[in-house]
């Protein structure tokens, strides 16, 4: 006969197995681990699950729990004695009392291991519940980069400018809205470090294109005139394949205004130690790499050569290299994709021909945004 604590531990593992059962499939093998649980218990108490207790302290069964039982029951209990250990259900109240009684009589090493044993039950069943709704409440992942990305190239996609021109410090400090407060054909700045060409670039429409050939900034008429390109030929955003520049020079006074101190570059150490022009307009530094600095015939550039071909322009670029030759620098590497400026201004003496003109060329090597 089994005392009320292994039968109450039968009931319980019993309902355990009907809560997996309920489950699916994933459940059967429950039963079978609180079996070996109950074989382990038996071990740590020292005892075997045999129909009498071992000391003698046999558990006299209450008299309710053949209460409603049939003949039938009778003999399952005579083939349980002939068989291994079978788990039975009781069903009265006062098994209750009973299983206290009894878990007051346990040592520590069998509550503990009562214990044990219904933490082992509890964690299958929490993680077979888990297994079984967590496929259930799965989302597939959703990649919201993907979101952002089509919003921003509709709505916010940058400019080409905007992705290709770095921030950088100025090399030259412009303001250009006071500039264009004193003039507005003011359009551009251009700066040339190593020497006094520190002016701002103007283009007139309605003056005539060569107006500032002979006027100054402030509209006075002067021989110095004025930094100016021709609206006809070029546009004011520097984008054409060769943006020429007009400026004058003295014939005799070195150190004279304008682009008289373009002929420095005459002097091949000189083009070494100062090889850049910057331009600004607003936010914008174009920075050009000298390449050539020589004498050339007084044509009209953009008129024979043209300004948005690109093979026009490497025709011009080695045209001017070749011609009267001068101070030039072949590490620059010049095809149809270049853009260049052209700066244009009169020859000095001793080289002084009226019938010519010298030239400074520089190649576009950098765009920039420069620091407000």
């Amino acid at each position: 006969m089994k005392d009320n604590n292994e039968n109450n531990m039968d009931e319980t593992l019993d309902n355990v197995t009907d809560t997996q059962e309920l489950q699916g499939d994933a459940l059967d093998g429950t039963e079978d681990v609180t079996e070996a649980a109950g074989d382990a218990l038996s071990e740590a108490s020292g005892e075997e699950y045999e129909s009498d207790s071992e000391d003698g302290a046999d558990i006299e069964e209450d008299d309710s729990f053949d209460d409603g039982e049939d003949e039938d029951d009778e003999d399952d209990e005579d083939d349980d004695e002939e068989s291994e250990y079978v788990p039975r259900r009781r069903q009265s109240a006062n098994s209750s009392a009973s299983f206290v009684d009894t878990l007051k009589n346990l040592s520590k090493k069998q509550l503990g291991c009562i214990a044990a044993l219904a933490v082992v039950v509890i964690a299958v069943i929490v993680v077979i519940i888990v297994l079984a709704t967590g496929k259930k409440d799965k989302k597939p992942a959703v990649n919201t980069n993907t979101n952002v990305t089509a919003v921003t190239k509709a709505t916010e996609a940058p400019t080409q400018q905007e992705t290709t021109m770095a921030v950088v410090e100025p090399e030259k400090d412009v303001s250009f809205d006071e500039l264009k407060s004193s003039n507005e054909d003011i359009y551009a700045y251009i700066y040339v470090p190593g020497t006094d060409i520190d002016y701002p670039i103007l283009q007139s429409e309605s003056r005539g294109e060569n107006y500032y050939l002979n006027y100054t900034v402030n509209h006075y008429y002067s021989w110095t005139g004025a930094i100016y390109t021709q609206f006809t030929y070029n546009k004011q955003d520097f984008s054409d394949k060769n943006t020429i520049i007009y400026g004058h020079a003295a014939t005799h006074n070195i150190n004279s205004v304008m682009f008289t101190q373009l002929h420095y570059y005459e002097d091949e150490e000189f083009l070494k130690q100062y090889p850049y022009i910057y331009i600004y307009q607003g936010d914008r530094q174009l920075k050009y790499q000298i390449f050539a600095a020589v004498h050339f015939t007084d044509v009209l550039i953009p008129a024979k050569y043209g300004v948005n071909d690109g093979a026009s322009m490497v025709q011009f670029v080695n045209d001017a290299k070749t011609t009267y030759g001068g101070v030039i620098d072949d590490s620059v590497v010049i095809n149809e994709d270049s853009k260049i400026i052209t700066l244009s201004t009169c020859t000095m003496v001793p080289n002084y021909d009226d019938n010519k003109r010298f030239l400074v060329i520089a190649k576009l090597v950098e765009e920039s945004k420069v620091a407000q």
